[in-house]
């Protein structure tokens, strides 16, 4: 008996489980998302460190059975300085202020496997980064920076980058919740030389299909 009960109720998980899969699977192949996401970005200065700031942002997803395309925009919020070198300052450098930071994302996307409503995947693309301002700052003699040196330093205030990516979505119905990591390789003509890491969480909403007439 009881393992005629053990039996009847691990045959009901089963069914339950691909049921859930099955429903999962519907809400997501061929879908746009669109999405929220908040999380913390982690960046090294020349004058500071290693710190962790606010980002905050907006994604959208479309998906095909195993793949799909990553679009997202955010904007990460903090005051720092760096420093860059100047021959006509006394001591050679510069102090240059900088604050926050927008970033547009594209990526290509593979979510190889599927474990019921959970999906990891992983992605590689490309970034776009642009700090909010750059401003440098008088020397220690009180002069102020060269046409050449401010025309430097609006060069290096924003860059293209590589973007490696992976994440897991958690989906019941057509909302989806996930974590993801982004990274971007360090540059060393941006006044941000570190790498960026991007840890963020956030939700998901199947707004319909993205093939015309399915669904």
């Amino acid at each position: 008996m009881r393992l005629l009960k053990a039996t009847t109720f691990l045959a009901a998980l089963l069914l339950a489980a691909a049921d859930l899969s099955a429903q999962t699977r519907g809400n997501f192949e061929n879908s746009w998302f669109w999405g929220a996401k908040a999380g913390i970005n982690t960046l090294r200065t020349n004058t500071g460190g290693t710190s962790s700031v606010p980002t905050y942002g907006l994604d959208w997803l479309i998906t095909r059975k195993q793949g799909g395309l990553y679009v997202s925009a955010d904007e990460s919020f903090f005051g720092k300085t760096v420093t860059e070198p100047d021959t006509k300052s006394p001591n050679g450098t510069r102090l240059i202020k900088i604050n926050n930071m927008r970033r547009v994302d594209f990526a290509g996307v593979v979510f190889p496997r599927t474990y019921g409503p959970l999906r990891p995947y992983a992605g590689v693309g490309a970034a776009l980064a642009l700090l909010g301002t750059s401003v440098a700052q008088l020397d220690s003699l009180g002069g102020a920076p060269s046409q050449s040196f401010n025309d430097q330093v609006d060069k290096q205030s924003s860059r293209a980058s590589i973007l490696f990516m992976a994440g897991a979505q958690f989906q019941r119905k057509r909302t989806a919740f996930f974590v993801q990591e982004t990274v971007l390789p360090g540059a060393g003509d941006f006044l941000v030389r570190s790498a960026l890491s991007f840890f963020e969480v956030g939700v998901r909403y199947n707004f319909g299909s993205s093939i015309e007439g399915s669904r």
